[in-house]
């Protein structure tokens, strides 16, 4: 017969954010297959709450450990020996 609609566990969910693809009335709902559930959503991993904070706060580490401790400069790569804005030795 098919797949009862009441029931989850048989429905192929997908996820339900929406993207923007350019131009005048451009987004879609989003292709792939849904593997997070939050707030009676579904999410791909990509576009899941969770994943996209984890993501971003590994993203802050990084940029932390990279500035400078004295003007936060975030040209202050491992490569340099002193900063190119304030001087501060490594």
């Amino acid at each position: 017969m098919g797949n009862s609609v009441g029931s989850i566990k048989f429905m192929k969910k997908q996820c339900e954010q929406r993207i923007y693809r350019g131009g005048w009335l451009r987004d879609s709902q989003c292709s792939k297959k849904a593997t997070a559930f939050r707030d009676k959503k579904s999410y791909c991993t990509m576009h899941d709450p969770e994943y996209i904070k984890k993501k971003e706060r590994k993203a802050d580490e990084k940029w932390k450990k990279d500035n400078c401790k004295k003007c936060n400069s975030h040209f202050y790569r491992s490569h340099y020996k002193y900063c190119p804005h304030c001087g501060t030795k490594k």
